[in-house]
């Protein structure tokens, strides 16, 4: 995280001798509550406590672009503190850089990192990659990406779960005018995991699921393959939907799981200067062999540290007001919800806010 806030530092030192440098910075600070801070799967006869929390983000970036390169940085800070729930109380930091250069008139090479490290709520994990890529543009409307990097996902408190490998992908933009664009993404990852492989205990019920780690080898390997198919338009409203399949299959039993996934952000100006933000998703998962929920990593490493590292389905919205240049007020507010046999999950989350933007 150093090296990011170096990297911010340098990009606005060298703004000077660039073409074009711009940059700004938000913070924001509120309170709430939430209806399930554990985070908790629960029976139909089982409540979870509510509590209440302050939390606060601020969130850096800056860009340099000259006539043959592009540098871009950001770095985002959050924290949550709850009041009862003090175990569930979280830090989060992310960080992003990227540089980008022009070869010709279509094509484009850049490389680009990230960083993500969350503690507490006892689900402390750092995620890390390093991504090369090669852009061509054949013309205004389509833009061809391809990827390819390294990653590594280290999971504290359940180390098992770490996991290493290479990760490769490719996505195409298409625009068909200024308001409207559709894409389509493809991702391979395989993950080589801090274990051996779980194999099953025989124990003569087909509906038991139980299974051990095996001390010789072979070590957990998944097979991670991820697409998704989006839309994008932008005008009087901003709209994007997409559908997203991911099919994580692995040699340890009761660890390989599919997911379709169907979500969908809205943004819209009211009277009187507000703006509505909505985003849901609704997700379908299937678990052949069942599913063990001690290794059940927590949300996805993708998420901006903004919102809630949450894999479930959700509804959510957000309004903002602004009050004066610089300063904002908004009210969010957002319901999880999940179902794994027997078991439920449900979480509300509200909470009102000043943000502040430079």
């Amino acid at each position: 995280m150093r090296r990011a806030l170096c990297l911010l530092i340098l990009l606005g030192a060298a703004a000077a001798n660039a073409a074009d440098f711009s940059g700004n910075a938000r913070a924001w600070l509120g309170v709430g509550i939430d209806s399930n801070p554990r985070r908790d799967f629960v029976s139909p006869t089982i409540s979870t406590p509510i509590d209440a929390f302050a939390g606060a983000l601020i969130s850096l970036n800056g860009t340099i672009d000259t006539e043959h390169v592009r540098l871009f940085g950001s770095y985002e800070i959050a924290g949550r503190k709850f009041i009862l729930s003090t175990s569930e109380d979280t830090f989060i930091q992310s960080a992003f850089v990227d540089a980008n250069a022009l070869l010709g008139q279509y094509f484009a090479v850049g490389l680009s990192g990230r960083a993500k490290d969350r503690r507490g709520a006892q689900r402390d994990y750092t995620d890390l990659g390093l991504d090369g890529y090669v852009e061509f543009t054949p013309d205004a409307h389509i833009v061809l990406k391809v990827r390819a990097g390294p990653h590594r996902f280290l999971y504290w408190n359940l180390f098992s779960s770490s996991h290493w490998g290479p990760s490769a992908g490719v996505s195409v933009l298409y625009r068909f005018n200024k308001r409207h664009s559709a894409f389509l993404l493809g991702d391979f990852e395989p993950h080589s995991h801090n274990a051996n492989a779980c194999v099953r205990i025989d124990t003569g019920d087909p509906n038991e699921v139980l299974c051990q780690f095996d001390p010789t080898p072979p070590r957990r390997q998944d097979a991670v393959i991820s697409v998704a198919a989006g839309y994008t338009f932008r005008g009087p409203f901003h709209l994007t939907a997409q559908y997203a399949y991911i099919d994580s299959s692995s040699n340890s039993f009761a660890e390989t799981w599919r997911r379709h996934r169907v979500s969908a952000t809205l943004g819209l100006r009211l009277p009187w200067d507000f703006t509505l933000l909505l985003a849901g998703a609704v997700q379908f998962a299937n678990y052949p062999e069942g599913l063990r929920l001690i290794n059940a990593q927590p949300g996805s490493p993708d998420l901006k540290v903004a919102e809630d590292d949450e894999n479930a389905n959700y509804a959510s919205l957000k309004l903002i007001h602004p009050l004066g240049k610089h300063f904002d007020i908004d009210f969010r507010f957002a319901f999880y919800f999940n179902q794994l046999g027997g078991y439920a999950y449900r979480r509300a989350v509200g909470s009102l806010g000043v943000g502040w933007k430079w």
